[in-house]
């Protein structure tokens, strides 16, 4: 018997047609940005060193030994509408200025660990490792959250950083009127998620 695979417009769900019967399988794409402190990210820039950001990926709260950095094909508009596209969601951050390697600039994004899980009941997966899956069904909601969480990060320049040229750091006498920690980011995430249950 055919099983025809089906996801709604909205990338909310997907489906199986079996026979006569559909069956639907929600999911869940949850992602959490927390960028380094101040304190942390100056350190390291007197030292002539640079913290990369980090993208730690999921799938049902299991990690694959090789990472899984959601591969596939993601293509969308940006605010000026212009297209853009990307082949994971590491590439659709890196879209919003999130660097992922030894490179540090005035505009780019601090350096910042993304974690991001994804629960579904059915995940198709390629290869033996886990480390990739079929992203087809998921794709809109993985942009859509990409974008959400990347203007709460701060430039380096927001937060104090200036850099001469390119990866040539110069120490920036401007102090933040409120260092960011990782607790900080944690509480606002459980205090969204108290909102958005109606908790609070």
């Amino acid at each position: 018997m055919k099983v025809l695979k089906i996801w709604t417009e909205d990338g909310t769900r997907y489906s199986y047609r079996k026979g006569k019967g559909l069956l639907h399988f929600p999911f869940v794409f949850e992602i959490v940005a927390i960028p380094l402190s101040w304190d942390v990210v100056n350190k390291a820039l007197n030292h002539g060193e640079y913290i990369p950001s980090k993208f730690i990926g999921a799938v049902n709260y299991s990690l694959s030994p090789r990472g899984n950095i959601f591969e596939g094909d993601y293509d969308w508009r940006n605010k000026r509408g212009e297209p853009e596209t990307a082949t994971s969601a590491e590439d659709i951050l890196r879209a919003y200025d999130f660097v992922f390697s030894l490179y540090a600039s005035n505009d780019v994004k601090l350096p910042t660990i993304v974690v991001a899980n994804l629960v579904s009941q059915r995940i198709d997966y390629h290869g033996h490792d886990k480390s990739r899956i079929d992203t087809a069904p998921f794709v809109k909601t993985i942009i859509e959250a990409c974008s959400k969480i990347a203007p709460e990060i701060q430039s380096h320049k927001g937060a104090g950083f200036y850099f001469a040229k390119k990866r040539k750091f110069v120490e920036s006498k401007k102090i933040p009127k409120k260092k960011f920690t990782t607790r900080d980011a944690m509480l606002e995430l459980v205090a969204a998620r108290k909102r958005a249950l109606g908790l609070a």
